[in-house]
């Protein structure tokens, strides 16, 4: 199996508003998974239907602590 190294982000660095796919770790150590949609000007976690307008706002309701491109992981 080949071994993937990549870095975490802090909330103190937000991601570009871009359609690539986000994974966050949660303060309960839980990941999810982010998008943002550049039609709507709107982020959204991947199971709710609740939209956010600023990053800030997903941070704060999902007690985001880190996060990384999908990109980067596979």
């Amino acid at each position: 199996m080949k071994e993937i190294t990549f870095h975490w982000n802090t909330i103190n660095k937000f991601p570009e508003k871009t359609d690539e796919p986000i994974i966050c770790v949660t303060r309960t150590n839980k990941l999810c998974l982010i998008y943002y949609n550049p039609k709507t000007d709107l982020w959204k976690e991947r199971w709710s239907w609740i939209r956010y307008k600023k990053f800030e706002n997903v941070i704060r309701h999902y007690g985001i602590i880190y996060w990384a491109y999908q990109k980067e992981i596979l």
